[in-house]
């Protein structure tokens, strides 16, 4: 799921929704109105703080919801509110850090690429393009660490582990028993999120392709799974 900071959520230009606290509700109320936006009735009164639900809509202005049902069916983007103190979480504030981290038998995660480094029988590589590749990590903050995916078994196959939200993605790849060939594609644009969001539920909804045929190649006949 996306973080914004509550200027952020204001000044963003897009239709947003999030659930929020009291405390959340009143400091986004705030940033709106500061941002010279209104509540659709053209109020800029701080009020329904104890709502859990606010829809931020460009053009026709602030919304409250109380109903989880509507909330999960709006189109509009669902974030997270980070306070500005948040903005920016580094894995890494060092180079030194990086080189301990790798050094551990860990890999790092080069942010502007996807590419994945870390030591292979001595020497460091490039597990992205398979290959050796030398890397000073001289910016820290463009590197992440990376975290292998939770795997399972079904069947005795190894799979990576199901997605459980759908976070920020465009559009998921579903396990399908009926094809060989393995997914179903889903673009959000087509089906609403809460549609979306029942077939997360199902646990067989990937965020690449390749995830999902293997996992749909797994539980072809049948399904066990193995934490």
């Amino acid at each position: 799921m996306r973080k914004m900071t509550y200027q952020q959520a204001a000044t963003c230009g897009k239709d947003l929704k999030v659930m929020v606290t009291p405390e959340q509700s009143e400091k986004m109320q705030k940033a709106w109105f500061a941002a010279r936006k209104t509540w659709v009735d053209a109020s800029i009164e701080v009020s329904d703080t104890d709502k859990p639900y606010l829809f931020l809509n460009t053009y026709n202005g602030l919304i409250y919801g109380t109903e989880k049902v509507k909330f999960l069916e709006s189109p509009a983007i669902e974030i997270e509110l980070i306070d500005d103190i948040e903005k920016e979480q580094l894995d890494f504030a060092s180079q030194q850090e990086i080189h301990l981290w790798v050094a551990q038998g860990n890999k790092a995660k080069l942010k502007i690429n996807g590419e994945i480094v870390g030591f292979k029988d001595g020497v460091m590589w490039n597990f992205t393009k398979n290959q050796r590749g030398g890397f000073y990590f001289n910016i820290p903050k463009n590197w992440k660490k990376h975290i292998p995916p939770k795997l399972i078994r079904v069947n005795g196959i190894e799979c990576v582990a199901p997605l459980e939200s759908l976070e920020d993605l465009d559009y998921i790849f579903v396990a399908s028993t009926k094809d060989i060939e393995g997914y179903d594609k889903y673009d959000l644009g087509l089906i609403t999120k809460f549609h979306a969001q029942k077939m997360i539920d199902l646990k067989i909804c990937y965020a690449n392709e390749e995830d999902a045929i293997t996992r749909a190649k797994a539980m072809r006949e049948y399904e066990v799974i193995e934490c």
